[in-house]
């Protein structure tokens, strides 16, 4: 956003794009036709004809007042669909030779090319891939700091801090998860008529909230098979991985063959999507390919698993 406006390099749009912030994958186009020409905003188009004008506008020759343009797409694994046509334009778009475009896509699973994209979806990839590894305790504690500033001393004892970024670090090593404990926490403490500073009390009256939750108590009361498949979820979904999407296909490959079918893996995949425990894309043809993603944090899932007692 900053380089923008710097008068040592060439004029350049920049437009950030959010693929969870869709109701539907396909409204990439819309957004993306709106924030490059200001007068398509109260145009109401199709999805199909925003595509088409975009395609276009990428491969016009005779438009030499087009301004270069950098585009942002986060949380790119939500354009994911069936037949993968939406990033496969949005990766294509770039490769032509009047299209001023780079895209550059973020994504929540480390290897969602070589596990989630076609091989013609693959070749449009550029070869540059920076990995962002999860936050270790003492990143997550020195952004916390820097967070609160003057204001971390009144607010938090140091020990109780610690036990938040220690814990959330040991599971998933998202920044978010930490700040949004940390909010919760200190609006507790706040209503503590003996203290209103963090203390390690306050910080485990809000796991213990959390842990305790009825979906976590739910997943302790499962049958072993339905367990299994949790267990094998949690592999593939590690937050080592940072992946948030994979397969009934590669579920079934995490666990024995000799005691469970692919259509075992299947139906149970199907009854925890019916109790709210999965979210599985139905659109895909093929069964094996289907879709696959949890309705929870994996930090949830992974203690409830780990604390069945």
């Amino acid at each position: 956003m900053l380089l923008s406006s710097d008068s040592d390099l060439p004029k350049f749009k920049y437009i950030f794009l959010n693929g969870m912030k869709l109701n539907k994958p396909e409204k990439i186009y819309n957004q993306l036709l709106q924030a490059i020409d200001d007068n398509e905003i109260n145009r109401k188009r199709s999805s199909k004809m925003a595509c088409k004008l975009l395609s276009k506008y990428f491969t016009d020759r005779v438009n030499k007042k087009k301004q270069a343009i950098v585009l942002l797409l986060d949380e790119v694994d939500h354009l994911h669909t069936k037949n993968q046509t939406i990033l496969y334009n949005m990766l294509e778009w770039p490769q032509q030779p009047y299209s001023k475009l780079i895209v550059i896509a973020i994504a929540n699973t480390l290897d969602l090319p070589e596990t989630m994209f076609k091989k013609k979806l693959q070749s449009r990839l550029g070869l540059n891939r920076v990995i962002f590894h999860p936050y270790t305790f003492k990143q997550l504690n020195e952004i916390v700091q820097a967070r609160l500033g003057p204001d971390l001393s009144s607010l938090f004892d140091k020990d109780a801090l610690d036990l938040i970024c220690r814990k959330v670090s040991s599971i998933s090593g998202d920044v978010r998860r930490v700040l949004q404990i940390c909010s919760q926490t200190l609006d507790m403490a706040q209503l503590d008529k003996l203290s209103n500073k963090v203390t390690l009390e306050h910080v485990q009256k809000t796991f213990e909230r959390l842990y305790t939750s009825t979906r976590t108590i739910f997943i302790r009361n499962l049958n072993p098979i339905q367990r299994k498949v949790l267990e094998a979820i949690q592999d593939e979904l590690s937050y080592g991985k940072g992946r948030e999407i994979t397969t009934v296909n590669a579920i079934y490959d995490r666990l024995d063959k000799k005691e469970y079918s692919f259509t075992d893996v299947r139906r149970i995949c199907a009854q925890l999507s019916a109790c709210g425990l999965l979210l599985l894309d139905n659109s895909s043809n093929s069964t094996a390919r289907q879709s696959v993603r949890l309705s929870m944090p994996i930090h949830l899932l992974i203690f409830a698993l780990k604390n069945n007692n």
